[in-house]
């Protein structure tokens, strides 16, 4: 029992770590290398190492420091290809985040390049990565074919190392119900990373847009990254507009969701700001046990499987409102019988 207890304690620990990224108290003694190896699947391993000193194995650990400084690097050459066009555009997500919230930026492991532009340019940062010898790849899909209105398939550079997701909106319904491509873009601001100005989303927008991925993703492993951005973000800036942040939420019909991962970040050992307190109260009492059922997830790194009836379960009873749930599921059937492709115009 004492052993499970601390166990369960150290795990709260580097939770708290991750979510924060403050590293100030020494990493905890884990003595679970399969939990951190679980962890790593997801997240990579030098978050963990960085989190859990000791936790991994030294030579997956060099090998996650140096494939994360390479996707980086070539990240970063795309962009400011990118940039030297002079498109209209903002990165978003994980590279966006990694640059702002992580320190160093690679230990955030990013999967897709995100890039919102206008739909008027679209065409145009299809041409630009086309120039630069990206391609389309054609991906296996569900029955139902490719869903999100928000962004297309991947286009893939020559050495196969980045792929870009270009986005018209900030992320599918119902974000972009409270959220325009023209409010991200006329609230961005930049920063300079190797001597590039790039264009990222302001802070409110960047939470409220990992809400929506975390929550998407039904608060399931593949929402762990999107959750721990959202801890960052509400740990790391101090002068969130939360009134902004409120009525996103209330026009995007992500109030539920937006409760549920204040709640999730809360009982993973983040105090939130005083202010997020009020955004607590969305949640109806109805879903306490799930969100216990969800803490436990993520601090067992989701040992147990994560089944279709867990997600249909959280999906209903804590990261969407109702009717957002049945239109996704009405998508999904009506792609059955027209499934898209996903592939951008002129690709």
């Amino acid at each position: 029992m004492a052993e499970a207890t601390a166990l369960a304690g150290a795990q709260v620990a580097v939770w708290r770590r991750l979510l924060t990224g403050d590293l100030s108290a020494p990493g905890p003694p884990i003595g679970a290398p399969e939990w951190a190896e679980r962890l790593a699947d997801l997240v990579g391993a030098p978050l963990v190492a960085e989190a859990a000193p000791d936790a991994l194995d030294g030579d997956a650990v060099e090998h996650g420091q140096l494939a994360g400084r390479l996707l980086q690097d070539r990240q970063m050459k795309t962009v400011a290809m990118l940039v030297e066009t002079n498109l209209e555009f903002l990165c978003m997500k994980g590279f966006a985040n990694a640059h702002q919230f992580y320190s160093p930026a690679w230990v955030r492991t990013t999967g897709d390049l995100d890039v919102l532009v206008r739909n008027s340019d679209l065409q145009a940062a299809v041409g630009h990565l086309k120039q630069a010898g990206f391609r389309a790849v054609t991906l296996d899909l569900p029955p139902w074919g490719f869903l999100s209105e928000a962004s297309y398939l991947p286009l893939v550079s020559p050495d196969g190392i980045v792929s870009v997701d270009l986005h018209v909106l900030p992320d599918c319904y119902p974000l972009y119900r409270g959220l325009s491509t023209e409010q991200v873009m006329a609230r961005r601001r930049w920063l300079e990373v190797d001597g590039t100005r790039v264009p990222v989303a302001a802070p409110e927008h960047a939470l409220l847009i990992a809400v929506a991925n975390a929550t998407k993703e039904k608060l399931g492993p593949s929402a762990i990254k999107s959750l721990l951005d959202c801890g960052r973000i509400l740990t790391q800036v101090d002068t969130l507009d939360w009134s902004e942040v409120h009525d996103v939420a209330a026009r995007a019909m992500l109030a539920v969701p937006l409760s549920a991962t204040l709640r999730l970040v809360q009982r993973l050992g983040v105090d939130l700001p005083a202010v997020a307190e009020n955004d607590l109260s969305a949640l109806g009492s109805s879903a306490g046990s799930e969100l216990e059922r969800a803490r436990c997830d993520f601090l067992e790194v989701f040992e147990q499987p994560f089944d279709w009836r867990a997600k249909l379960r959280r999906e209903l009873l804590l990261t969407s409102e109702f009717t957002v749930a049945l239109r996704r599921m009405r998508s999904r059937f009506v792609g059955l019988f027209s499934p898209r492709s996903g592939l951008p115009p002129g690709v």
